[in-house]
């Protein structure tokens, strides 16, 4: 059986649901109902999350955090064809939440451990798309539980899912890597044309990555705050895959991203500069 689920890695070895403040009585119900709400935050410990363009620009707008303050990149599996080029070699690279060493293993770096020992996730409201997905999956186009789970056995039956909510939120994340790819490739089509000795640092990209989704957000009327995740509807208010709709958006996105300016080219603003020698370093920035 074959599962998709695209940002989560495979486990390095389900997470505990904060429930925000002024909840009401009701979603709060709902919410500690989860089971998510019995966890430990386990999977906070046991993947890597590997995030899109859009989920580091809404974090980094809606907490004013530099994105090298809690991302990582990390190189793309040769002959991948996905991720952004730093140099003309033709190493590509995608982006993962930092994460942080623990007493035992490692951790996501946005997990917050309460005096009791529970997990909680201190960005609740802005996770990552594959967040608010986890641990739903698509198995040829329906709403399955994805496979390699570190949550406790039984913990996730789809017979006790509101599937048409898990459908939403993985089409959001398929929408939003939809849209990473055409922000990637304009970058990698600028780096291309670039010097053929230029290596240029990670922050260009981030800087870029802020430019590119700033753009993105005006025309489709989205900010950070909102949760303005992309999914195309059809005409009785399903999410679809490849419809008119989807098109449609990607062509918006098209026509945003015409006349950015690629790695270097803003001279002063801050975050872009010039190409350096490639610096001795793991990608990490946690």
């Amino acid at each position: 059986m074959t599962m998709a689920c695209a940002g989560w890695s495979r486990p390095l070895k389900g997470a505990r649901l904060a429930v925000p403040d002024g909840m009401d009585q009701n979603r709060r119900r709902m919410a500690t109902a989860s089971p998510c709400d019995r966890c430990d935050g386990r999977c906070c410990h046991a993947y890597l999350v590997r995030v899109t363009g859009y989920d580091a620009w809404v974090i980094s707008s809606a907490l004013r955090l530099p994105m090298e303050a809690f991302l990582s990149y990390l190189p793309e599996p040769e002959g991948s064809g996905g991720g952004f080029m730093l140099d003309r070699s033709g190493a590509t690279h995608g982006l993962a939440l930092g994460q942080r060493p623990g007493e035992r293993e490692t951790a996501c770096i946005f997990l917050r451990t309460l005096p009791d020992g529970r997990g909680r996730c201190s960005i609740y409201l802005h996770r990552p798309l594959v967040c608010r997905a986890f641990p739903a999956a698509f198995d040829g186009g329906r709403v399955a539980v994805r496979e390699e789970l570190v949550c406790p056995p039984g913990s996730w039956e789809t017979s006790a899912m509101a599937l048409p909510v898990w459908r939403r939120q993985l089409l959001a994340v398929e929408m939003e890597r939809a849209v990473d790819r055409l922000v990637v490739s304009r970058w990698n089509e600028q780096v291309r044309a670039g010097p053929a000795d230029a290596i240029w640092p990670i922050r260009e990209h981030f800087a870029f990555l802020a430019e590119a989704y700033g753009r993105i957000a005006r025309p489709r009327g989205t900010t950070p705050g909102r949760g303005a995740a992309i999914v195309p509807l059809g005409r009785r208010g399903a999410p679809v895959v490849g419809g008119p709709r989807w098109l449609e958006v990607l062509e918006r996105v098209r026509r945003a991203l015409t006349g950015l300016p690629g790695p270097g080219a803003v001279p002063g603003r801050r975050g872009w500069g010039p190409p350096r020698p490639d610096p001795a370093s793991d990608g990490s920035f946690s």
